[in-house]
């Protein structure tokens, strides 16, 4: 079972009044605490769509090069933020990855609006930015930068592609990776490519990257079964052609895992990954104010 899910049953069962979580709670804690939950669910059975109800939306290329400004930096830190949810989490997040743009002299482009058939295809923009620019971090929209953060271009070696792996994490909680070999088996099927089943999980949601990387952002070419890991699992493989430097964990603090809110306290990069969409902005407010003290007037908390 994945995190996300012994996270979502733990709550349920604490606000039932049926167990009580520690506020400062490890990932090994957690799971001696959910444990009676968990041996009372039935197995849960994979949600992997059939072949004829695959996502059959191609990649439609638009050119987007006209948002690098006239006197470009040779470094960059790009955003997507597609949708409604996405452009309100951008109007705090960008702040931000903004100011940490300038601090560490790179350009700040944030990708807006919707030009794709499914959600997940919108990712593989930023690769045409990536083969222009020297160096690129990309960051997903609901990752908050904290003040005086590292500059991640002076950590990650050049020629390595820089990122976290989330793999011991989600072995921790769900106990193995059968789910992480499921999804990638009907992904590689669908593309016809060899499976390939690495013991990683490479979060694509901080990422350092050099020109010669730009390749890793080729998107699916054929139906794809449209799991909401394909396309980070599609360019993790891709990624596995160069050398990768692994992130620290404190450049890539996630939600889902059961230690979050103390981890925060050490996070450079907090990011709301798997964060249920009704509860992140809510939740990107308060960390924002914790960290920071700031609260934009756009992003009161009601």
């Amino acid at each position: 079972m994945h995190i996300t899910e012994v996270i979502r049953i733990a709550r349920q069962a604490e606000m039932e009044g049926r167990i009580k979580i520690p506020k400062v709670c490890s990932t090994e804690e957690l799971l001696q605490i959910a444990q009676p939950l968990l041996c009372e669910l039935e197995p849960p059975k994979p949600n992997v769509p059939k072949e004829e109800h695959y996502v059959s939306a191609s990649y439609r290329y638009v050119d987007e090069l006209h948002k690098i400004p006239a006197a470009p930096s040779d470094k960059l830190l790009i955003t997507v933020a597609t949708g409604d949810e996405h452009e309100r989490l951008l109007g705090l997040s960008g702040y931000y990855m903004e100011r940490y743009a300038r601090r560490i002299g790179a350009d700040f482009i944030a990708l807006t609006g919707v030009t794709q058939d499914w959600w997940g295809l919108e990712k593989f923009r930023v690769g045409q930015f990536v083969a222009r620019y020297r160096r690129t971090l990309f960051l997903d929209v609901d990752v908050l930068v904290r003040e005086g953060s590292p500059d991640l271009f002076r950590l990650v070696p050049e020629g390595m592609i820089g990122i976290h792996d989330d793999y011991p994490h989600s072995v921790a909680i769900a106990g193995n990776d059968d789910w992480m070999k499921l999804v990638r088996d009907h992904l590689h099927q669908s593309q016809q490519v060899p499976l390939w089943n690495p013991e990683t999980l490479l979060n694509t949601g901080v990422v350092v990257l050099d020109r010669m990387h730009a390749d890793i952002y080729q998107p699916m070419r054929r139906p794809f079964p449209g799991h909401h890991c394909d396309e980070q699992f599609w360019i993790e493989r891709q990624a596995s052609r160069y050398p990768s430097y692994k992130l620290p964990s404190e450049f890539n603090t996630q939600w889902y895992w059961p230690d979050f809110e103390e981890r925060c306290h050490t996070a450079w990069f907090v990011h709301l990954a798997n964060c249920p969409p009704h509860e992140r902005f809510k939740l990107m407010c308060r960390k924002a104010e914790e960290h920071d003290n700031y609260r934009p007037v756009d992003a009161r908390i009601p």
